[in-house]
């Protein structure tokens, strides 16, 4: 029996070494290619990374900022937006928890809104989303991203916080 294809249908049969790229996956987003490749790609890579912070790193989070994003050479990280969600365990977090985004360290320049005390303080599974402070913020050349909790450790919890951060690295 013979198959008869239609000119449409024979574009549409892929050549003999036809490559197909991978599905996109989380995983695919995750890897940072070096140096040389960003070059490539106009100076510019865009990327989603994804973070979990542990009840422990979450009680410590004025005194012990955490770092989420390494510092690249010669190159500025422009935070695009912060997806989190808090995986509610037993025990909500106490105190006045805002979690903020900062270049450098603890007192660094914002690179996105808070996230409110009422997201880290709730007493059941909560999604928050937030992106950019003002019309213009401040890039800092050479600077990691960290997250931190501006004035007191929390007292009490022991929920986990997974973050998804869509960010782009500038190279000069």
């Amino acid at each position: 029996m013979s198959i008869i294809f239609s000119r449409l249908e024979k574009s549409r049969i892929p050549e003999k070494n036809t490559v197909f790229a991978p599905p996109v996956t989380f995983d695919n987003y995750r890897r940072i290619p070096d140096k040389s490749v960003i070059e490539r790609k106009q100076q510019e890579l865009k990327t989603l990374k994804r973070f979990t912070l542990t009840s422990a790193q979450i009680l410590a989070l004025n005194t012990t900022p955490i770092t989420l994003i390494e510092a690249f050479i010669n190159s500025v990280i422009i935070v695009e937006g912060i997806t989190a969600r808090l995986n509610f365990n037993t025990t909500a977090y106490t105190g006045a928890n805002a979690l903020e985004f900062r270049y450098t360290d603890a007192s660094g320049a914002k690179v996105t809104a808070d996230l409110s005390s009422a997201f880290l303080n709730s007493a059941a599974t909560a999604y928050a989303s937030v992106t950019g402070i003002e019309a213009q913020i401040t890039p800092v050349l050479n600077a990691p991203i960290v997250v931190r909790v501006p004035t007191a450790n929390p007292a009490t919890g022991n929920s986990t916080l997974d973050l998804f951060i869509r960010f782009r690295i500038v190279t000069w």
